[in-house]
């Protein structure tokens, strides 16, 4: 799917698939929506990586709702 003509595929809501996607290093794009609240359970998105992953900062968009679409671009090595 990298390689081919295909358009986006964006995942929602599945931590795991993520960082198999990032461990492969397949992501070419990181678009994060931060909601203003904190809670403390559930995963977080970036554990159990094989390894330290850098990116660099694309794109900051604020909603109306007072959350941040926050983009991010994996950093070439």
């Amino acid at each position: 799917m990298k390689i081919g003509d295909g358009g986006d595929i964006v995942i929602f809501g599945s931590p795991t698939l993520v960082r198999s996607l990032a461990n492969a290093n397949l992501i070419d794009e990181y678009q994060i929506v931060m909601h203003p609240v904190v809670v403390n359970v559930g995963e977080h998105l970036f554990d159990n990586l094989n390894e330290q992953k850098e990116f660099h900062l694309v794109d900051v968009k604020t909603l109306k709702v007072g959350s941040l679409l926050v983009t991010y671009r994996p950093a070439k090595a």
